[in-house]
């Protein structure tokens, strides 16, 4: 994360560096076949090294699935099996609707693989008669779509060293965790990040 970050910021203060040139210089530096390339490289380090936001890695795998607070935890570990995930959303409840859009479902906590094993099973619970409330982590942290990749990464910043115990489930210990609910500025569940994806997508930066 550190690396993509310096590339990101020493090829942005490169290219206001060869802009500011260019600005001084008028038209003659846009004349000249080797400053054109150059320009013309940086611009394109420039738009490689970006920083990308979550926008970039949302897609059919990162759609939320989610379920209401009175589901059982049986249920809900079907669904889980269904869509291939470990994270679902319980929502519950509606925000004030935006114009023309209508009632937006909030976020009332998110149950994960990890919250089947130690708080229902090991728990000895029956997962039948168990309703997922019961059983979620409550009020979850979010981030917008427009969080940058290694920001959201931040936000779960101790994920890699649990990554091995746990694979891809949310909420480790101290507040860590390794799945990351998107949502838009009125409230729209829009997206579950994991760890793995945002790791992808880091790695393919560098």
């Amino acid at each position: 994360m550190g690396k993509v970050e310096r590339s990101s910021s020493a090829s942005e203060k490169l290219y206001s560096a060869l802009a500011g040139v260019q600005s001084e210089l008028g038209g003659g530096m846009g004349s000249s076949p080797q400053a054109a390339a150059m320009l013309a490289y940086v611009d394109a380090l420039r738009e490689k090294t970006a920083l990308p936001d979550l926008t970039t890695v949302m897609d059919a795998r990162t759609q939320p699935a989610t379920v209401g607070p009175k589901t059982s935890v049986k249920e809900v570990a079907k669904l889980m099996k269904e869509r291939r995930t470990t994270a679902v959303c319980v929502m519950e409840g509606n925000t004030p609707s935006t114009p023309g859009v209508g009632p937006v479902p909030r976020i009332a906590g998110i149950f994960t693989s990890k919250d089947v094993v130690l708080r229902v099973i090991a728990a000895g619970l029956d997962a039948g008669r168990c309703s997922v409330v019961r059983v979620m982590t409550p009020h979850p942290d979010t981030a917008p779509p427009t969080t940058t990749i290694h920001d959201a990464l931040k936000k779960m910043h101790s994920a890699s060293a649990a990554f091995s115990l746990f694979h891809n489930d949310l909420v480790l210990v101290d507040g860590h965790y390794l799945n990351l609910p998107v949502v838009e500025t009125d409230g729209r569940l829009v997206a579950i990040m994991d760890v793995l994806t945002l790791t992808y997508a880091t790695l393919e930066q560098v």
